[in-house]
């Protein structure tokens, strides 16, 4: 099975959820214009999320803003089978490469 690349970036301002897959997918918020200071290393990447019909990227992207209102954000996306496995397999691949999850996101725990 090929493996569907994310979209190019947008900013937020371009979120029209009917321009959105349909079907489950994930998605990355960061910041356009700074890099964000992490243990081992800066990113722009502030947030990743799995998308699983229930429109959870608009409240995704109000809340970064309101603690980044100075910064411009984008966002990009993915269909996936299975968003949850896949937020999961992005997230331990940031913490691995950078020290800690993305800014905005955390481990649930059961």
């Amino acid at each position: 099975m090929t493996q569907i690349e994310f979209s190019p970036w947008f900013d937020v301002g371009q979120l029209s959820l009917d321009g959105l897959p349909r079907r489950s997918f994930v998605y990355q918020i960061k910041t356009a214009s700074r890099l964000v200071d992490y243990p081992s290393g800066r990113s722009a990447m502030l947030f990743y999320g799995a998308e699983l019909g229930d429109d959870a990227l608009p409240g995704a992207i109000q809340s970064v803003q309101e603690n980044f209102p100075q910064d411009e954000l984008r966002f990009r996306f993915r269909p996936v089978q299975d968003a949850s496995q896949e937020v999961a397999r992005l997230m331990t691949r940031f913490e691995k490469r950078f020290g800690s999850l993305p800014m905005f996101n955390t481990r649930e725990t059961d």
